[in-house]
């Protein structure tokens, strides 16, 4: 069976590509060349590793990119010389996203995350330990902690190229929402006002000090887009000039 991709649903940046696959994997796993590590992994383990790979070549085929994807000791992703990417992957949807990024032209950084809605303890527990105090004033809702968080994860992806170390929740605030078509969301504006089936735009983050300083910037600013119950979140980083 061939695997059939899909265009994100999320906004992309100027110059970049991405593309999901969703489905059973059990079928394209037989001929695939695992890492060693992965080799006696549990099938479910096994299936998310093979789908963000198949996403992330795909993204790099639409990206006319040559190369594939390589996995390093801690088990990140190893992308071909000159291209930065990021690929996620939850409960049977894989996403990948790529550009171009070498000697100070294109992207430093790229990430990309996939969410489903928070609700319950798994909610509670994110307010809890991944929110700022404003954030949890300002997102309380189970969609806005959800899209905080993800954008909160695409950081710290897009991030961790440059920064080279552990970056915590806390070095990052979402302080804007913006929805594509319509008016300018205001902080405090639930976003479960919206239809979680199409609601998509822009958010933004200030950055701390320090990260701040590592990446060149004080804030960030990249996109969001609501498909059915998953938010997906993408954040590129422009590489130095």
């Amino acid at each position: 069976m061939t695997p059939a991709f899909d265009d994100l649903p999320v906004a992309l940046p100027v110059g970049c590509a991405g593309a999901r696959v969703a489905g059973d994997p059990s079928a394209w796993t037989e001929a695939f060349d695992w890492p060693t590590e992965l080799t006696d992994a549990a099938m479910s383990r096994r299936s998310d590793f093979l789908m963000g790979r198949l996403a992330a070549v795909e993204a790099l085929r639409r990206l006319g990119a040559e190369g594939s994807v390589g996995r390093s000791p801690e088990g990140a992703p190893v992308w071909p010389e000159g291209i930065a990417g990021s690929l996620t992957h939850h409960s049977g949807v894989a996403a990948a996203i790529v550009g171009r990024g070498a000697d100070g032209q294109g992207y430093a950084g790229m990430g990309i995350d996939i969410c489903p809605r928070l609700e319950g303890d798994r909610l509670r527990a994110v307010v809890r330990q991944c929110l700022t105090e404003a954030e949890r004033e300002a997102w309380a809702s189970e969609e806005a902690a959800t899209l905080a968080f993800a954008a909160k994860e695409s950081i710290y992806k897009a991030a961790y190229p440059r920064a080279q170390r552990f970056i915590g929740f806390d070095e990052a605030e979402i302080v804007d929402v913006g929805d594509a078509g319509r008016s300018r969301v205001e902080k405090h504006h639930p976003v479960d006002a919206f239809d979680r089936r199409t609601h998509a735009g822009t958010w933004t983050a200030v950055l701390a000090d320090e990260l701040a300083r590592l990446l060149g910037v004080d804030t960030v600013t990249g996109s969001y887009a609501w498909d059915g119950e998953l938010v997906y979140a993408v954040l590129a980083l422009e590489s130095s000039r």
